[in-house]
C-alpha cells in the first residue's frame, strides 16, 4: 500500500527496515525461517523498482546465521531475556556499527550526499 506514495515522491529517500528476530524461547524454527524469508523479501524485492526506497535487513544483521543452532533467532547476548525478544545489551552498539555505514552508502547511492 505504500508503493504509490514512494513513487509519487521520487525526491524523498524512504528508509525502512525489517523486524528484528525473536529469541529462541519466543518462536519456533519454522516461524524463524518464515521471518528470515519475509526479511529477505522486504529488503530485496518489495520496492526494488523504486530507487528512492532502501530497506535495511535488521533481521539478517541481528539473527543467528543459517545452519547454526537456533538459526534465525536473536542471540542470547542481544536479548533482554530468554522470553524477552527486546534487543538489549550490546545489540544497539552492534547494529549501529552495521547500520551507519549502510546508511552512508545508501545516501551516497541516492545522490543526497553533499561534498564539502
Amino acid at each position: 500500500a505504500m508503493l504509490p506514495t514512494f513513487k509519487a515522491n521520487p525526491k524523498i529517500l524512504f528508509i525502512g527496515m525489517s523486524t528484528p528476530p525473536l529469541t529462541a524461547g519466543k518462536t519456533t524454527p519454522e516461524n524463524a525461517a518464515r521471518a528470515r524469508e519475509w526479511a529477505r523479501w522486504l529488503t530485496t524485492e518489495y520496492a526494488k523498482e523504486q530507487p528512492n526506497v532502501h530497506m535495511f535487513d535488521l533481521f539478517g544483521a541481528m539473527s543467528i546465521l543459517p545452519d547454526k543452532p537456533n538459526q534465525g533467532t536473536l542471540p542470547p547476548q542481544f536479548a533482554a531475556g530468554k522470553w524477552d525478544s527486546h534487543p538489549a545489551g550490546g545489540a544497539g552498539a552492534a547494529m549501529a556499527r552495521m547500520f551507519i555505514p549502510w546508511f552512508n552508502r545508501t545516501v551516497r547511492v541516492a545522490g543526497l550526499a553533499k561534498d564539502k
